[in-house]
């Protein structure tokens, strides 16, 4: 075969082979390798740069039969290792056709055992970096360039395969903590793909709703959970969430598989996949039960308005046909899906007055005037004079009669009322429901007694004429039976005019006709208003007066009888006081015979209250979301500035120690100042994230705010143009505050170039301090700040504003409403994070046009307030020949460190990390004249391997360094005393001066 060919057979027999382990894979890529190049033996030595160390990884196991080589040297330090540390130091293959028993090479290697004849051996790279070194030996013939070129080919195919494995294994064991949490989760969880086909169904999902994963994957969500009436309205929402890729919100009934309909409050959102398709993803709450407890408070309501409505519309009748008329029509409005009649009798036989709804022209005749005896069960109840309650026609006996008028009604349950007053009986109330498996409640079967009762009083009245008979005279004719009766009658009148009266709701009936107008209103809507039930009455048009301007068409559009659109709705109302109150307003329509409108019942509760704690909490919440958002994005930003100033500090040592190796007037100087030039600046930016990850050292001491303003104000001054005012108003006796004076200066001149650069036309800038006593009120809506004295700064401005969704984001790191180019977007995040590693708090207030006021508060602190002042270690920075051991594990930074060192002075102990610190000092007895320690190391902090070195020698010096700090040293953001530290990168005069400051102190 020739080359290609060799080289697809190979990848080929690479990506079938079968393997358990990754020793197994490469043994068998290094069979194949040697195969290919006719090569007898070969091994596969993995390097660890960090340790200096090579770790056999694959020896081909034929060589020892051959050999006097049984157990392979499996460790190799870097300095014994011949021919591999050849390759690693050189970074290059090593091609040797001509072997010398004495070889150097081979004698400090193990195949010193083996007869060699020829040899390759070649590094494998990973990013730059040396992971391992194969060796093949002994063609028969001497190895060609060819041969390397295909020992590279092979073995590079075959790590990054390796490397391939190990990420696809990686991201299945994350793909499967994926699945894990989504099934764990006790909420309904659906991805669909194209609109609505399902792809993802939680195991929640399955148990609430009875499918299994497997029925519906695959199939159309709205087809199989989605009721008939609600699928339209349902793909027009998956249509709106593919288009506009948005959050959204929605409720509706699912169908399970029990045939159960569950109300589901669902969060959506629509994510990209990795197939850089959309997805809809839905979490769902079941929330069926809350809403059936508000429905049947609705219900109670409805059930109140009933009764007196039936009672208005009873005194109102002026004739038998009114008042049966009126019994269908009262009872169709407050209960649902019902059917009534209305029956009177006449010595044997029963006569149909009223129906609801309406009967058809094809009723049959002999169903509207019938025998008693045809209709057994309302002689017994006419006889008894008590109501018969029927759960389930198809079990019971009926007669023929009976059966034809249930059925003409698809009735499946009956309640038969009696109509009688005294011993006169007028009749019976039918009152039937079609559901299936739905009974009247008691509390329905009572109201349609006092229906009933208050029916057959009427008709008494009408019959025998006498409309001037007083409630207590009929009282005194009954029988005592009757009596007890009729005074229960009273009484359930009584507690519901006590409960419309009490009512804590406004509870009213406007009526149309003959011309608009209150028929009844309770106190209720005094309280609520201002304005008596009095006021109502004599004005017919203060229902709308008192609604908000706003609001009035909606009301209106009620008022010209769209009120099937309007049953429940919020509005809003303006008190006697002039206060805007919300209401949540529940109406009745009342209509005539001809459908048309006539009157309106309403229930109107005040829910100001409830609107303003919901108001509040979603405040508290949107604060508590933005909190969280800034510190992920903090924690996120510290660990990639200590990662930056890590690699910064290599660049800026080595940058100076070059720039030391050339005269001043070399061209090569302007390039190297170039580079420490923009390694400070990125040295300011990756502080600037520091600041805001709260991981910048801060050392504060007790100031005041008005003395450290005035003596900024000239700068101030100097920073603003001349088309910009500023108007200092400083609280006299202002507390003092704990904090760094260099970084609350930063945090001044920050907020002023912010307030510069929104004011492009000019304008004024307000700084204003003052001492402020926090409160709980005040805390209830501002997360985060404690109760006590605090020291407001206020700094605003007269510029162009802000909208919320970027007060949402003004304090993000590298988010900047400016143009490109002018700004970083780290400003006001660096503010931010001073103010809170202070222990401050910081609120931004804005409207567009309107102008910007940021308030920063802190704690005020009780103490003296001194001056302090730091000697200068700028003329002479050099050492004394004085040791110091450097602990650092980072090897780059390492050696750079050292040469610094070397050339300010000193005499250097190198150590890799603190157990070999430890051994020098504990096992060796090295005594340091100072310990220079990286903080951050992977077997042990700075600090603890500074407290065991102090139990040998206490009077060590010390100076700490870290990229950060991560509260090793520092503790809530603030340096404890009297530790020296200095911050990664830094210029070798910076660690002179610092190591001066060190050896300086007593």
């Amino acid at each position: 075969m020739n080359y290609y060919e060799n080289s697809l057979s190979y990848i080929l027999n690479l990506l079938h082979f079968k393997y358990e382990n990754e020793n197994e894979f490469l043994d068998y890529a290094l069979k194949q390798t040697l195969k290919l190049i006719n090569s007898k033996f070969g091994f596969i030595y993995l390097y660890y740069e960090e340790k200096k160390e090579f770790v056999l990884n694959i020896w081909t196991k034929d060589i020892i039969a051959d050999s006097a080589l049984l157990n392979p040297q499996k460790k190799i330090p870097l300095e014994k290792s011949g021919i591999l540390g050849e390759v690693a130091r050189y970074r290059k293959e090593i091609i040797i056709n001509s072997i010398e028993t004495n070889n150097i090479l081979i004698k400090e290697f193990t195949l010193g055992q083996i007869e060699i004849k020829n040899f390759i051996s070649i590094p494998i790279f990973e990013n730059d970096k040396i992971i391992a070194v194969v060796c093949i030996a002994n063609k028969e013939k001497d190895y060609e360039e060819c041969d390397v070129a295909n020992l590279k080919l092979y073995m590079n195919i075959t790590f990054q395969e390796l490397e391939r494995i190990k990420i696809t294994k990686k991201l299945e064991i994350e793909k499967q903590l994926s699945q894990n949490i989504i099934n764990e989760a006790t909420v309904i969880i659906v991805g669909l793909a194209n609109k609505t086909k399902i792809v993802l169904f939680n195991k929640f999902a399955e148990e609430f709703s009875g499918y299994k994963a497997e029925e519906v994957i695959g199939k159309d969500w709205i087809e199989i959970f989605i009721g008939s009436q609600d699928k339209e309205k349902l793909y027009n929402l998956s249509d709106s969430l593919f288009v506009n890729k948005i959050k959204s919100r929605n409720q509706n009934y699912i169908i399970t598989k029990d045939g159960s309909r569950k109300l589901i409050n669902w969060n959506n959102v629509v994510l990209k996949g990795a197939d850089n398709n959309d997805y809809i993803i839905s979490i769902g709450l079941d929330i069926t039960d809350q809403f059936e407890a508000e429905e049947n408070l609705q219900i109670q309501n409805k059930r109140l308005l009933m009764l007196l409505d039936i009672g208005a519309t009873l005194i109102q009748s002026q004739s038998l046909d009114e008042v049966f008329n009126n019994i269908s029509f009262s009872v169709s409005k407050f209960v649902d899906n019902i059917s009534v009649a209305v029956y009177s009798i006449k010595g044997n036989y029963l006569y149909l007055n009223s129906t609801f709804p309406t009967l058809p022209n094809d009723f049959p005749q002999d169903l509207r005037y019938a025998n008693l005896y045809d209709h057994p069960h309302i002689k017994d109840v006419l006889d008894s004079k008590k109501y018969l309650y029927i759960e389930d026609l198809k079990k019971e006996n009926l007669t023929y009669k009976e059966k034809e008028v249930t059925k003409f009604r698809n009735l499946n349950s009956i309640i038969y009322l009696p109509l009688f007053y005294e011993e006169k009986v007028f009749g019976v109330l039918l009152i039937g429901r079609q559901e299936k498996n739905k009974i009247f409640s008691k509390e329905e079967i009572y109201l349609f007694e006092i229906l009933a009762r208050f029916a057959s009083i009427k008709i008494e009245d009408l019959n025998t004429h006498i409309e001037n008979l007083s409630y207590i005279e009929k009282l005194e004719n009954l029988n005592k039976k009757q009596i007890e009766l009729l005074t229960k009658l009273h009484q359930s009148e009584e507690r519901f005019r006590r409960l419309f009266e009490n009512a804590q709701d406004i509870i009213y009936r406007y009526d149309f006709l003959p011309k608009p107008h209150f028929t009844y209103v309770n106190e209720a809507v005094t309280t609520i208003t201002g304005y008596t039930p009095q006021e109502h009455y004599n004005d017919p048009q203060l229902g709308l007066k008192i609604v908000h301007p706003e609001d009035r068409k909606m009301l209106e559009k009620i008022l010209n009888g769209n009120i099937d659109e309007f049953k429940q709705f919020n509005i809003r109302w303006i008190n006697k006081n002039g206060q805007i109150i919300y209401i949540e307003q529940k109406n009745v329509p009342i209509y005539d015979e001809n459908k048309n409108l006539i009157a309106i019942e309403c229930i109107a509760r005040d829910i100001t209250q409830r609107i303003k704690i919901e108001k509040e909490k979603e405040e508290l919440r949107q604060q508590l979301l933005q909190s969280q958002k800034i510190e992920s994005i903090g924690m996120l930003a510290g660990g990639i500035a200590h990662d930056y100033n890590n690699m910064l500090a290599i660049i800026l040592g080595y940058a100076q120690d070059l720039q030391s190796r050339f005269n001043e007037d070399d061209p090569i100087q302007q390039d190297i100042k170039e580079i420490i030039k923009a390694a400070q600046v990125t040295k300011d930016l990756t502080n600037q994230l520091l600041a805001f990850a709260r991981k910048q050292p801060l050392s504060p001491k007790l100031i005041d705010l008005n003395q450290l303003l005035k003596s900024m104000e000239s700068l101030i001054r100097r920073t603003l143009r001349e088309d910009i005012s500023i108007e200092m108003i400083f609280q006299e006796n202002i507390e003092s505050i704990l904090v760094d004076p260099i970084q609350m200066q930063q945090i001044i001149l920050n907020l002023i170039v912010n307030a510069k650069d929104a004011m492009s036309n000019g304008g004024k800038i307000i700084i204003e301090t003052k001492n402020v006593e926090i409160t709980q009120e005040y805390i209830n809506s501002h997360l985060g700040i404690n109760i006590g004295k605090h020291v407001m700064l206020a700094i605003s401005d007269t510029g162009h504003g802000m909208d919320k969704a970027t007060m949402d984001r003004i304090f993000e790191p590298f988010f900047s409403s400016k143009e490109t180019g002018k700004g970083t977007g780290l400003g006001l995040s660096t503010v931010y994070g001073i103010v809170k590693q202070s222990g401050g708090n910081i609120w931004v207030y804005s409207e567009i046009g309107k102008g910007t006021t940021f308030k920063i508060y802190f704690p005020a602190s009780e103490g003296k307030i001194t001056e302090t002042s730091e000697k200068d270690y700028q003329k002479n920075i050099s050492g004394k020949g004085q040791k110091i051991m450097l602990v650092e594990d980072e090897e780059d930074l390492r050696k750079i460190l050292n040469v610094m060192l070397v050339k300010l002075g000193y005499e250097v102990i190198i150590t890799q990390g603190a157990t070999d610190a430890l051994t020098l000092i504990e096992e060796k007895g090295v005594k340091p004249d100072c310990v220079l320690t990286d903080l951050i190391m992977p077997e042990m902090n700075g600090k603890e391997l500074i407290d065991r070195i102090k139990k040998r020698y206490d009077d060590i010096k010390v100076l700490y360094m870290s990229g950060y700090t991560d509260n090793v040293i520092v503790h809530h953001g603030i340096l404890d005393e009297k530790v020296n530290f200095i911050q990664k990168p830094f210029l070798i005069n910076e660690l002179g001066q610092k190591l001066k400051g060190v050896f300086d102190k007593i």
